[in-house]
């Protein structure tokens, strides 16, 4: 490293924070490590050490360090949010036990936020006010999903307010900004002033989109700041307060009577999809098929690295040796992590040069990086969407291993709507096997994929209008529900 060497942790967590923000996961690693030496009972350590160790893919390793943190300050929301979003990535805890864990964080906002319920009625023209609470409201894929939304509100029914809760702005940020009716900064804001000018604003209907992602402001939630709260779309689980009144899902990504015990708020369904993409801006075409040149099967990955199991690598591996001559392409990879997923596959029977890996990609090169792979592997159990949008963009069909709980399903719910259950496995075993069936079926693979964009464009995957229209209903229908007039 440059320059003399840092002298206590404060120093090493800031040289830790800028390798992790310029992508050096290793040396964010070893400078978190260093100011833990220095410190070992630094809660801020111990959560910067587990967030880059999440990263990097070491979810057992993550999950330890945030509950030492945890141990240390059981109060801070922060860490805990970060614990919960990071359980999700393992497969060790069961479905209680991280549910159990995120009512922790309703016990811990209770009584240290005011709820203050407003009972202002709808406008005498019945237009609502909707507000969307969200740090990713810029080059984020969040905002790939808000777009076609903000675009396509009625605005003779519905005022939308965009609260963006991120310092960062950029041209997308610019774009959403001119699709709102207003737009807040509040960037750098504490949760107090945002809830209270959400509260100022008139806000009929919050909807949170981080939930406990990096970044959120979910302790906004907490202090009620509109008569009714939903979130959707960045946290496919509770947030685990029972203030917030909905989550807002499909039945494909929380079939009726499977995941509602698991919510402490009301799962409320869209009709067909909770999914809805902008059409990327640049188009790159759809390539041919790359096995029909020599009969090899090219599998890929488009996950970020983080997603890729101990679990799920070991499932990979069990397609390769059944697939002959296959291959896996890994996007997003980069030297610090590829050498963990390559020795993990090694050990799992799979021949280092069957075995490619690409580092950080333009979105350029990334689209044309599926013009190398016959079939997507989808990541378990944290389901990739924006990825499965891009892989289907790109006539590359996703295979989906789509498990009980809503994060494990967010391909199965894509992949169910454009009516490719054939794609959906609900077990280890089946995933082989379906993988076995569409490898061995190249002229199916070849059709599939010069028709997939266009079905993906006809479907309502893409049709903001219809889509916005649909979400708008179920805003109504939470109004009437849970509006002032009903309590």
């Amino acid at each position: 490293m440059p320059g003399p060497e840092p002298r206590d942790k404060n120093d090493w967590n800031r040289l830790g924070l800028a390798c992790r923000e310029q992508g050096d996961l290793a040396g964010a690693a070893r400078c978190f490590d260093r100011a833990l030496e220095l410190a070992p009972g630094s809660a801020a350590s111990l959560a910067n050490a587990a967030a880059v160790r999440r990263d990097l893919g070491r979810i057992d390793e993550s999950l330890e360090l945030y509950r030492r943190a945890r141990e240390i300050v059981p109060d801070n929301a922060a860490v805990l949010s970060a614990y919960l979003f990071t359980l999700n990535l393992s497969t060790r805890p069961g479905r209680e036990e991280i549910f159990r864990a995120h009512m922790e964080f309703d016990r811990l906002m209770a009584g240290r936020l005011p709820q203050r319920p407003r009972t202002r009625q709808a406008a005498a023209d019945g237009r609502l006010r909707v507000g969307y609470l969200s740090p990713d409201l810029r080059f984020h894929a969040v905002s790939f999903f808000m777009e076609p939304v903000l675009a396509h509100h009625d605005r003779r029914k519905f005022e939308v307010t965009c609260y963006y809760c991120h310092r960062v702005h950029d041209g997308m940020s610019e774009r959403l900004r001119q699709l709102s009716d207003r737009w807040v900064d509040c960037g750098g804001w504490s949760a107090p002033e945002i809830a209270r000018r959400i509260e100022a604003d008139g806000i009929d209907i919050l909807i949170d989109l981080a939930g406990h992602t990096a970044g959120s402001q979910i302790e906004v939630l907490a202090e009620k700041p509109a008569p009714v709260i939903a979130t959707w779309l960045g946290y496919l689980n509770t947030t685990g307060l029972k203030c917030v009144d909905y989550r807002i899902t499909d039945r494909h990504t929380d079939p009726p009577g499977q995941t509602e015990r698991f919510h402490a708020e009301t799962l409320i369904r869209l009709p067909a999809s909770q999914w809805c993409r902008q059409k990327p801006e640049l188009v790159v075409a759809v390539g041919p098929l790359p096995a029909a040149r020599d009969g090899a099967i090219r599998f890929g990955s488009f996950n970020r690295p983080f997603k890729l199991s101990p679990e799920v690598l070991g499932l990979w591996a069990l397609v390769l040796r059944r697939v002959p001559r296959s291959t896996l392409l890994l996007a997003g990879v980069e030297p610090d992590q590829s050498e963990k997923i390559r020795s993990a596959l090694n050990a799992a029977g799979v021949d280092a040069a069957s075995l490619e890996f690409a580092g950080r990609l333009s979105m350029a090169q990334f689209h044309e990086l599926h013009h190398r792979v016959d079939i997507a592997l989808d990541s378990y159990p944290y389901s990739g969407a924006t990825t499965t949008f891009d892989s289907l963009w790109m006539g590359v069909p996703v295979l989906s291993l789509a498990g009980e709980a809503p994060m494990s399903r967010n391909a199965a719910s894509i992949l169910a709507t454009l009516g490719m259950r054939d794609w959906i496995a609900s077990s280890s075993a089946e995933f082989v096997e379906l993988a076995a069936r569409h490898a061995g079926n190249l002229a199916a693979l070849a059709t599939l994929r010069a028709g997939l964009r266009q079905k993906l464009e006809n479907s309502i995957l893409m049709d903001g209008r219809r889509f916005t229209g649909q979400l708008e209903a179920l805003y109504r229908q939470m109004w009437r529900e849970r509006g002032p007039a009903t309590r």
